[in-house]
């Protein structure tokens, strides 16, 4: 696509370079009912080589280079390929000296011709380069994982939700979800408990290695069963199957390659942290010699040979298992390579306009609701014994009396009533006041990669 088409074309979408969901720029809407992406697949003995879709994310005014309407919290980013939107900020450059200034003062240049807007060159992929990210769809949810609610799915179920929070405190306005109160009960609970552990390490009870600390508090965060809000990230690839010496399949070098052809092989999956770490090294310069296009970056994946694919801790298993890595062979050596480029192109610049309500619906995740909060007050019991939890102590209970009286009825309330009538046996706890707890929250991030662990890898598909 040229530079004059992408124009003509944005104006008949009326399209701003925005995100027009807010998925690609930290925040997530729920979009309306389009066509589903399926998910990637991993099966035994599969190898695919992945072209991770990528797009320019501009922090500042494409025109002028000016950050009023666009900066950091709202990059200009609109959905078509990266190169042809590279293509006309290379022709806006040539009309705005003051933007060609910021582009090469920011990519550490002296010299750019930018006569010919119509052409990418090596050292405009160089310029641009540094504003190339992967395409990122975010969806903030809540994860709830309470059989009596989701069933015997034992990764529990993701429910989007929308909070919005003051930008000076933290704070969320208005009333708190239920969901988020029920999180931060689960929350001190960890906290008495990680406390604990940590002073009889301290004080030589329990010697334990650096590692097998970061085990325990591992599965002190597995106990959680309803979780804070935080994002869940999603990113789009085209899958290309390879046979098992990781040569792209004659299956599909054999077919017609054109832009149907590569909406066929769109997937959908998780951005886990195998992958991130994976475009790290692109973004970093460690893969540069694999690295020619800003339109996508490629990864070879290759599933287990062995595996149990019929139970559940099997697929966990074959997911972990699998790896991604940089490509034994560039796509730019296959014979059909041009043939392949244009119909990725054709796809990004014509197929996107609506992509983020296509991704939404193929992500299968459920509004959090009304009725979502009213299941998770009566089936919290299922999973918690607050009356017989030793982590449950006398500051955990009376800073959340709201939940047990709304989750556990009368046993909730006769707790409650022996730890303010002073004839509890709880223990007081470490729970101290707001400013000490926030403080070491800071400390035990339960939402941070520390306690992660590994179920962004092996999570379920997501049909």
């Amino acid at each position: 696509m040229t530079r004059e088409e992408l124009i003509q074309n944005m104006e008949a979408i009326d399209c701003d370079g925005t995100s027009s969901l807010k998925m690609r720029s930290e925040n997530a809407q729920r979009g309306n009912r389009v066509a589903r992406i399926p998910s990637l697949k991993k099966k035994l003995k599969k190898k695919s080589k992945l072209l991770l879709i990528c797009e320019l994310a501009i922090p500042f005014d494409p025109v002028t280079g000016e950050t009023e309407k666009y900066n950091r919290d709202n990059k200009w980013r609109p959905p078509f390929s990266a190169t042809t939107v590279a293509k006309l900020l290379k022709g806006n450059a040539d009309e705005n000296e003051k933007l060609k200034t910021v582009l090469m003062r920011r990519a550490g240049v002296k010299e750019w011709d930018t006569s010919n807007c119509d052409e990418i060159t090596d050292k405009d992929i160089h310029v641009f380069m540094p504003y190339r990210v992967p395409r990122v769809f975010t969806v903030p949810v809540i994860s709830v994982n309470i059989p009596a609610i989701t069933g015997n799915n034992e990764y529990g179920r993701d429910y989007a939700i929308d909070i919005n929070y003051d930008e000076k405190t933290g704070q969320i306005i208005g009333e708190k979800p239920g969901a988020i109160k029920v999180s931060e009960l689960y929350t001190d609970l960890a906290f008495e408990e990680i406390a604990e552990l940590e002073e009889k390490v301290r004080s030589g009870e329990l010697n334990l290695t650096d590692q097998q600390v970061r085990d325990k508090k591992q599965e002190i965060r597995n106990k959680i069963r309803v979780t804070g809000d935080h994002p869940a990230n999603f990113i789009t690839v085209i899958e290309l199957p390879m046979t098992a010496k990781m040569d792209i399949s004659d299956e599909f070098l054999g077919s017609p390659i054109n832009k149907e052809a590569i909406v066929n092989a769109l997937v959908l999956t998780r951005y886990s942290k195998q992958i991130r770490l994976k475009m790290e090294e692109y973004t970093s310069g460690n893969w540069e010699k694999f690295d020619y296009t800003l339109d996508y970056v490629e990864l070879d994946m290759s599933c287990p040979t062995e595996g149990d694919e019929n139970s559940s801790i099997g697929k966990q298993r074959i997911g972990l298992d699998t790896s991604f890595d940089k490509p034994a062979t560039k796509l730019t050596e296959e014979e059909q390579y041009a043939d392949i480029k244009s119909a990725i192109s054709e796809y990004l610049d014509n197929d996107c306009t609506d992509i983020e309500e296509k991704v939404y619906r193929s992500t299968y995740i459920a509004p959090y609701s009304d009725d979502i909060e009213d299941q998770i007050y009566t089936s919290l019991h299922t999973v918690l014994d607050i009356v017989n939890n030793q982590y449950a102590t006398k500051r955990v209970l009376q800073k959340h009396s709201e939940v047990i009286n709304l989750a556990y009825g009368e046993d909730g309330q006769d707790l409650l009533m022996e730890v303010n009538s002073d004839v509890s046996e709880k223990p007081e706890g470490r729970l101290a006041d707001e400013r000490t707890i926030a403080d070491v929250a800071k400390s035990y991030d339960l939402n941070s990669a520390d306690f992660a662990g590994d179920l962004e890898e092996v999570s379920p598909d997501l049909e």
